[in-house]
């Protein structure tokens, strides 16, 4: 399964794919401004609004970026749902992020940037 970032490479560059091919026809703000939000998340440069990211670590020790604003629940994992070392499971939507910080920390990190758990 791709990581969140990974997942949000991809919807990015599938996203720039169809604008590019649709140039004619303007894009709705929402989707331009959502294209130029990935990009600045991904380090290339835009125009858009920029996501404030809280940076985390996943249960291999990677780096995961994840949007506040799109976080819904935070809790501790139930015993044996996630790798050993993993203390706070994130919901996006349909999906969850296991995380080696602890919940408290993790609570606050994202609604220190605006997000509503």
């Amino acid at each position: 399964m791709p990581s969140l970032r990974e997942a949000m490479e991809i919807r990015g560059h599938l996203l720039a794919f169809l604008l590019r091919r649709n140039a004619a026809a303007k894009s709705p703000a929402p989707t331009r401004a959502y294209v130029t939000r990935i990009g600045v998340i991904l380090g290339k440069p835009g125009d858009g609004a920029l996501i404030d990211a809280v940076k985390l670590t996943q249960p291999d020790g990677a780096t995961v970026l994840i949007d506040p604003l799109a976080v819904s629940a935070i809790r501790a994992p139930v015993a044996g749902e996630y790798a050993e070392g993993v203390q706070t499971v994130l919901t996006m939507g349909r999906r969850s992020q296991g995380v080696q910080e602890p919940v408290a920390k993790v609570a606050a990190a994202v609604r220190v940037r605006g997000g509503k758990v």
